[in-house]
């Protein structure tokens, strides 16, 4: 999965896109765009949703938001879950026993 980013040098982004490693000639395809356009944001996958946390908007705005796609269901697009109660970018985002974790990061 890619999700989020920079368009250029003052763009931020809110594209998001997978590959499917199952067939070999595959090509990049893309899936609903996040709510919250930002980079250097932390994502993790777990009971079939893919997660997208905290990130910044812009050189300036360091974020705590949080949602998830249900890829079982990708037309549903991506949903807001509970902000993390730290502002982070470059975190990283885990996903065990059934809890998401956000570690680390740069405020």
């Amino acid at each position: 999965f890619a999700v989020g980013g920079a368009d250029g040098p003052d763009g931020v982004g809110k594209p998001a896109e997978h590959l499917d490693l199952k067939n070999v000639d595959a090509r990049w395809k893309e899936i609903p765009d996040t709510i919250t356009e930002r980079l250097a944001l932390g994502v993790a996958f777990g009971d079939g949703k893919l997660f997208a946390v905290g990130g910044a908007d812009g050189p300036d705005g360091v974020g705590k938001p949080a949602e998830h796609l249900d890829l079982k269901n990708v037309d549903a697009r991506w949903k807001e879950i509970p902000d993390t109660i730290t502002e982070r970018l470059a975190l990283g985002v885990a996903f065990g026993d059934g809890k998401l974790f956000a570690v680390g990061g740069a405020d």
